[in-house]
């Protein structure tokens, strides 16, 4: 992808990664269940509930629920360093998301027409993600389908299915 800030003289070339396996069965379990105990009580928004796991949201995610993602999140961190031959990626934030569709109707929905489908660069939002990275913690077609995310390249559109345990890893552009 041309033109984006990690790109040669500064770092490695724009580029996707796909790893597979980074959370074990037992992991993606506990964080799905840390997840729907934490969003309650959480405004929606169309179909995405959202938390940033943050010193402030460790009561809600209890304390094994926050050590968890705190270890997941350095092991994706790691992991895509290493894969791009890196000696380091600094992180910039994390946002945990759930998605329900058909979108929550209750009175914590804000507004149930949001469009939580629309493309979008990270980096446009946030300056120093150089790197953004997802981590699926369950399967398309195993409780849900859909969820797929989509890079609409110049040449064609590329698809990565959620494959729980996986984490994208992508540069902007």
């Amino acid at each position: 992808v041309q033109g984006c800030t990690p790109g040669p003289p500064s770092g490695p070339a724009c580029q996707r990664l796909v790893v597979d396996g980074v959370a074990t069965t037992a992991e993606q379990k506990q964080m799905m269940a840390m997840m729907d105990d934490s969003f309650d009580g959480l405004y929606h928004q169309g179909a995405e509930t959202l938390m940033v796991p943050s010193a402030d949201s460790r009561d809600r995610m209890g304390e094994a629920g926050f050590a968890l993602t705190v270890e997941l999140l350095e092991r994706v961190r790691l992991r895509t360093a290493q894969l791009l031959n890196i000696s380091e990626i600094f992180y910039s934030g994390s946002l945990l998301k759930r998605m329900d569709y058909p979108p929550l109707e209750d009175e914590m929905q804000i507004n149930a027409k949001h469009d939580t489908w629309n493309p979008h660069v990270d980096k446009a939002n946030i300056a120093s993600y150089d790197w953004s990275a997802l981590l699926y913690l369950n399967s398309v077609g195993e409780s849900f389908g859909g969820g797929e995310l989509l890079f609409h390249d110049a040449d064609a559109d590329r698809l990565v299915r959620p494959l729980a345990g996986r984490p994208p890893a992508l540069s902007p552009g």
